[in-house]
Parts: C-alpha cells; structure tokens; sequence
C-alpha cells in the first residue's frame, strides 16, 4: 500500500512532468511561428547573398533552435 506521503511525492511529479510537457510544446509552436512570419522576409535578404561567417552562424542559430 502506498502511504499517503507517497501519493502526494507521485501527484506532485505527475504534475511537474505534465506542466514541463506543456511548455515544451509552447516552446515549439513559437520556433514554428517565428519560422513562418520570417520566411517571406529571410528569402528576400539572407538566401540571396554570398555564404559568409555571419551567414553561417545564423543558419546554424536557426537549424539549432529545433535541435
């Protein structure tokens, strides 16, 4: 039988676990919106010039954020 300090520990680590889960899946639908409203606007100014460090470490910033 599990006691009733036991239960609670369980209740309060579902919980956590749920509530981190939540945000993980705000987290994402925000990187996916922000995908979205900049593609337009980063086709116009980033996929068009020459490769060069700072394009790099951008492209690298962008593929990064969803790992």
């Amino acid at each position: 039988m599990v006691s009733a300090a036991e239960a609670a520990f369980y209740l309060d680590a579902f919980k956590k676990v749920q509530a981190t889960r939540y945000l993980n899946g705000v987290g994402l639908v925000l990187v996916i919106y922000d995908w979205i409203i900049l593609l337009e606007r980063e086709s116009r100014t980033v996929w068009k010039t020459r490769w060069s460090w700072t394009k790099g470490i951008y492209y690298n910033n962008r593929i990064m954020t969803i790992i």
